[in-house]
Order: C-alpha cells, then structure tokens, then sequence
C-alpha cells in the first residue's frame, strides 16, 4: 500500500499520468482479509493515475476490484492444447448476465471458459 502511495506522488512530481505501469503479483498474498478492502482503495486510487496490471488466484479480490475501478478489464491466462500459453480478454458483461463470479471462473474448465466467456484473444 505505501508503493502504491508512492507511486502515486511520483507520477504527480514527475507528471507520469496515466505513462506509469504498475505491476502487482498477488497483492492480497501477505495482508490480512480484513484489510482486503484498504488494499483495494488504494488500488482504485492510484488507477486513476496509473496503469495497473495485477496477478491474483483470489476471486474476493478480484470481485471486490471490479466493484471499485471502473475500466476494470480481466484477462484469463491459459495453456492451450499445444502447451502454449494464451491471454483472453473476459466479457465482463455477459458474466454479469449469467451471474458468473470469479469463483466460478476459477473453478470451470478452460474449455468451457474460452467457449461461453471470452470477448477477444490476445
């Protein structure tokens, strides 16, 4: 939470808005669930600065993000039938739709993924 702060003011001081990436690798991993939440606005608030790229497994995590930044997009990484690895970008809306959460997800088939929920691939 204090990189993200600080990333916040350096894209202020340098005048980086929306030039800066920032990459997480399962941000939840090392906190308590109770402050999942406080992770998650300091997530919203530095997205509004910056470009931020997050690995997660946690379907809360993932679900509470969606609910707090907008332009939240998610991207499904798999291997396929080759071995290869492939990135696809989820139709959040038709999840919506069908009631589908993360959880799920996580849990289905990559098949079925790709074929019921996949809006472009990468």
């Amino acid at each position: 939470m204090l990189a993200l702060n600080s990333a916040i003011n350096y894209t202020k001081v340098h005048g980086l808005e929306k030039r800066l990436v920032i990459l997480l690798e399962k941000p939840e991993a090392h906190i308590c669930p109770f402050l999942l939440r406080l992770l998650v606005n300091y997530i919203k608030k530095a997205s509004q600065k910056v470009y931020i790229v997050i690995s997660t497994h946690n379907p809360l995590l993932s679900t509470t993000i969606g609910d707090e930044v907008k332009n939240f997009k998610v991207y499904y990484v798999y291997r396929d039938e080759n071995g290869y690895t492939n990135i696809a970008e989820l139709d959040m809306n038709k999840m919506v739709k069908d009631l589908i959460t993360f959880e799920d997800i996580m849990s289905k088939n990559p098949v079925d993924v790709l074929r019921e929920y996949v809006l472009k691939r990468l």
